[in-house]
């Protein structure tokens, strides 16, 4: 089981948080407060526009609700203190999506309501004599696949068609065109329209600022442990905020926690997950130049191979993507929350980035100053979840951003303080209907995010593809299992010697042999351990056991068999022997865990009749199974003969005095003998091809 996802303590630090802010570790006071009105977790974009926004729809004259925000490190040290700088509405890409999945009048929605923030944000800026650097250009994506650019004309072409008003107002260049209008080398088209730029470090810590200024109690690395409902007995407000600095009982919580959602609450595991990415700024040397860049740009090679640029007042670039680095290695990005290591295969990426992509480049010795990871929060459909926490009452959510936050939050806070300050429905706050966090998107079982991975998510996706189907069969069930038996396994196909396998054929041993079991066990003990921290406590310590039938093959390489050795040893014999220890750590009053492994030896089942098919002649030899199937049927017991695991003989006395006799004996003949023959096989193969 995943454990909880929280900010570590020592991000990385991005460009733009090299110049601090004073507010950046401030505590508006040495303790906190015991009670508020509202308290907003994190204070990063999200947090810091929906206080923003709380304040300004104050009626004049009425006294302003208490507000806390608590931020577990520095504020604005999240995803939106180390992205890429973009302001860039989608109006045509994944809106196209959209379109497909829930309707055009739907995707439009989205698409207006982030095209307005490019303008919107301009005149705020200005109003507030924000210095954030904010700009309003063009941005240029620019496709380097022919066909994939044809595919998004034709998407783009359908939207237009439908009536999509927001992609009416990108125009797409042509490959004849592409390059020259880019600048970027082998351009086979190219969609533009309005976007900007900003420093948003420096614009979330005016938020922030201001928000100070109005009385609001900002307390930074002081990251939020747990929220529960309060007794009568504690707190008169419904809701108590714990901190390892103390609690804080409210009237109102907003998660503005993004990536860390889950941690806080538990019902969007998997549907918030944290994913890691990587940007970088690269710059000019003093002496050389290289053409000036005044548009923001998207490269894109595909449906999952991007990278997004900015162009900086002071000649640099901050550059994001590198997705073909690290992408086919899932453990490096999805689910992980630690931004304080870069991702190292990717730094290399950035080396002679624009002289190999931009014209005009190629002497400019451009190089990479610095490279950085952040943490974003990717919903499983795609959509931010903004509202009320569903079945929740007086907890509101803002989360969910998959990368795309920017232009999506400053106007979702000022729908989500509505519904703050005025207990509206969010139907009533003019945000995208798609937007709105519910039951049904916390119920479904869709996850979208390995759709932008190579092969649609093959082979990264493999992990849904097979868990997700044994989880609904577990929960289907009519009494939830305290004993989880794994006996599959097989390797009939993937018989033979090592050198006439294929890679295809280690794989699939590997995956029925030990995924197989792998991702049930996993399953399984996620199921269980979520049960265990539920509410409803047992009237019993439940047992619960987890039973691997393995097989003698784990201890015994035998020629031929490798695929099914490797996998059976490396798999149910490792995982089991580690998992004995490790559930130990999760003991407790509602349950005790134990593991169990049995290794029965050969026995008739249909699984046997179909490997003896498929075992090379040498394997048989060395099993002593040369004789046709029909003796083999009297030889061996069948299957339901065989009771797994064996007893104990002589309450283990006899067992334990035997193990050595096997270990030092034994087990040294048969390797000597087998060795023999293998050896007497190989000269019969040689001499056969002499003659």
């Amino acid at each position: 089981m995943e454990s909880k996802h929280t900010p570590v303590p020592n991000g990385m630090t991005s460009f733009w948080r090299t110049e601090p802010h004073f507010l950046d570790s401030h505590r508006s006071t040495e303790s906190l407060p015991r009670e508020c009105d509202i308290v907003v977790v994190g204070a990063g974009y999200a947090g810091a526009s929906v206080v923003h926004h709380i304040l300004d729809q104050l009626s004049p004259g009425s006294t302003p609700p208490s507000i806390v925000i608590l931020e577990a490190r520095q504020a604005c040290s999240g995803a939106t203190g180390r992205n890429g700088g973009h302001m860039k509405p989608d109006v045509y890409n994944g809106i196209a999506s959209l379109a497909v999945d829930h309707g055009v009048e739907a995707a439009a929605e989205v698409a207006a309501f982030e095209a307005k923030h490019v303008s919107f944000l301009k005149e705020f800026v200005e109003r507030e004599k924000i210095d954030c650097e904010y700009t309003v250009t063009k941005a240029i994506d620019v496709q380097l696949s022919r066909s994939y650019s044809a595919t998004l004309k034709k998407a783009y072409d359908g939207l237009i068609e439908k009536g999509c008003e927001a992609t009416t107002k990108a125009k797409y260049i042509p490959r004849n065109e592409a390059e020259k209008f880019s600048g970027v080398k082998g351009a086979q088209g190219c969609f533009t329209y309005d976007a900007g730029h900003i420093w948003p470090y420096k614009f979330v810590l005016h938020l922030l600022e201001k928000a100070i200024a109005e009385g609001v109690n900002l307390q930074t690395h002081t990251p939020v442990s747990g929220i529960i409902k309060s007794t009568p007995s504690t707190s008169s407000h419904p809701w108590t905020v714990n901190t390892a600095r103390g609690s804080v009982a409210a009237k109102t919580v907003v998660l503005a926690t993004n990536a860390y959602t889950s941690s806080l609450a538990p019902q969007y595991k998997e549907k918030i997950i944290p994913v890691r990415g990587t940007c970088s700024r690269i710059v000019v040397p003093r002496g050389s130049t290289a053409p000036p860049l005044t548009n923001t740009y998207t490269l894109r090679w595909n449906n999952w191979n991007y990278d997004y640029l900015i162009p900086r007042a002071d000649g640099s670039i901050v550059v994001g993507g590198a997705r073909p680095a690290f992408i086919d290695d899932l453990d490096s990005w999805y689910n992980v929350s630690d931004d304080s290591l870069v991702l190292e295969p990717a730094v290399r990426y950035w080396d002679n980035y624009m002289q190999r992509n931009f014209v005009g480049w190629e002497n400019s010795h451009a190089y990479t100053d610095r490279v950085w990871t952040g943490i974003m929060g990717y919903s499983s459909d795609g959509l931010p979840h903004i509202g009320l926490v569903p079945g929740q009452k007086d907890q509101y959510i803002i989360a969910g951003f998959t990368g795309h936050g920017m232009p999506q939050i400053f106007l979702a806070a000022e729908g989500l303080a509505k519904m703050v300050l005025n207990d509206i429905d969010f139907a009533k706050t003019g945000l995208p209907r798609l937007f709105e966090s519910t039951q049904s998107r916390l119920d479904s079982r869709q996850n979208k995010i390995f759709d932008s991975t190579p092969g649609a998510g093959k082979p990264q996706a493999r992990l849904f593809k097979y868990q997700l189907p044994v989880e609904e069969a577990f929960r289907s069930q009519l009494r939830l299992a305290d004993i989880l038996y794994c006996v599959a396994g097989g390797n009939y196909n993937q018989n033979g010697f090592f050198v006439d396998l294929t890679a295809k054929d280690l794989e699939n041993c590997m995956r029925n042999n030990h995924l197989s079991a792998a991702y049930a066990v996993k399953t399984m003990m996620d199921i269980w351990l979520d049960e265990d921290t539920s509410e409803v406590e047992p009237t019993r310590q439940r047992h619960r056991e987890i039973i691997f039938i393995n097989s003698c093959a784990a201890f015994l390489g035998l020629p031929g068999s490798v695929t099914y050795t490797t996998a059976k040893t490396a798999v149910m014999r490792a995982l089991a022997d580690n998992l004995r220890i490790e559930v130990l750590h999760h003991n407790c009053t509602y349950s005790k865990y134990s593991i169990h492994i049995a290794f029965p030896g050969d026995f008739i089942s249909p699984g046997f009749i179909k490997e003896q098919q498929t075992k090379v002649p040498l394997n048989k030899k060395i099993q002593g199974l040369e004789q046709p199937m029909a003796q083999l049927l009297h030889k061996f017991p069948t299957s339901d003969k065989v009771h797994c695991p064996s007893p104990k003989r002589g309450w283990g006395v006899f067992d334990a005095l035997m193990s050595p006799l096997m270990g030092w004996i034994v087990l040294p003949y048969l390797r000597w003998k087998w060795e023999g023959l293998t050896k007497k096989d190989g000269e019969e193969l040689q001499k056969s091809r002499v003659k």
